[in-house]
């Protein structure tokens, strides 16, 4: 029987890299694509959504390609991804526009506006309408 391994994705701001750990937590191979968003006017932050799918494939083919050669077979996948980055997907999974990511302020104006709505999405959410968090990214693509 072979070993088992963990193989990790970590979708960065500026990177999307997999980690091949063994089942002791040591690395034994990590595969990394760079990724920097676009920085544009009006304080937006982009970044194109089909390059994330392209480098999670590559990534996630390469560290398999590390596994077999040590005779490892993957028996997890953990992700973590940017804090409120959104990319809108119509129903096959084909991104609708770039990914905007998670420090783009694009909507500060829209927070401004729903100013009266913030003690109802604090109680509700827990959180102030606020620029970095994904709901009011998506309020401001509706």
């Amino acid at each position: 029987m072979k070993n088992r391994c963990i193989i990790t994705v970590d979708i960065g701001t500026s990177s999307l890299r997999a980690v091949l750990f063994n089942e002791g937590g040591a690395i034994l191979h990590v595969e990394q694509r760079d990724n920097p968003p676009g920085y544009l006017d009006g304080g937006r932050v982009e970044q194109n959504a089909d390059t994330w799918r392209t480098h999670l494939a590559g990534t996630l083919a390469r560290c398999a390609d590390q596994a077999r050669t040590r005779n490892l077979v993957p028996a997890a996948l953990g992700l973590t991804a940017q804090r409120s980055s959104i990319i809108p997907v119509d129903s096959t999974g084909r991104a609708l526009h770039p990914a905007i990511m998670w420090q783009d302020t694009r909507t500060e104006g829209l927070c401004k506006r729903m100013e009266a709505d913030q003690s109802e999405v604090f109680s509700r959410s827990g959180l102030r309408i606020y620029p970095v968090f994904s709901a009011i990214k998506m309020r401001w693509l509706k």
